[in-house]
């Protein structure tokens, strides 16, 4: 999914660059770097499910305890974090559609920035664009950092250039509907 394809481009290029990663992830995760897990196999239909969260972010203390920093993708972990002062931990804005959640490409709505208002007290909060950046009302964004996708492997304009390509999840914030109607 997409959240699985934005960590493993992050952890990758971390490596890439030469930090020491360790990926807490499930225990079916292929990303080449050190890992350690808690719950066997990816679960996509739980992601946002709160107990399961929860199992992994607690699953994950003892692996993660000497790390310099701690990049969480949960919502659970940061407010964690926050409520301990553990300042090594950094976020990205965590989505939650109906009952479905996604690390990277939330909005601020009247659930989650209160959330996102007291987490960035303690904890690093970054937004993926300058846009989403903008509508944080009263959160302090500590950084603007897109995500690692590669461009290069969804060439544009190549064969007859009668498509469109989204890539994104699809839901009704997302506009593919508005896409697919303008294509």
């Amino acid at each position: 999914g997409g959240t699985e394809s934005v960590i493993d481009r992050l952890a990758r290029g971390l490596a890439d660059a030469g930090h020491d990663v360790l990926l807490v992830t499930t225990g079916d995760s292929t990303c080449p770097v050190a890992r350690a897990w808690t719950i066997e196999e990816a679960a996509t239909d739980a992601m946002g499910n709160v107990a399961v969260e929860l199992r992994h972010v607690i699953g994950a203390a003892g692996a993660i305890s000497d790390a310099d920093v701690v990049h969480d993708h949960t919502l659970v972990g940061p407010i964690l974090a926050a409520e301990r002062g553990d300042r090594r931990v950094v976020t990205n804005i965590y989505e939650v559609t109906g009952l479905e959640g996604d690390t990277c490409h939330g909005s601020f709505d009247q659930t989650l920035t209160p959330l996102y208002r007291h987490i960035s007290e303690q904890v690093e909060v970054i937004a993926i664009s300058h846009d989403q950046a903008s509508r944080a009302r009263d959160v302090r964004i500590a950084a603007v950092i897109h995500h690692g996708i590669e461009p290069e492997r969804f060439p544009v304009g190549s064969g007859d250039g009668d498509y469109l390509l989204f890539l994104g999840r699809l839901s009704p914030d997302k506009g593919a509907h508005i896409a697919a109607r303008v294509a």
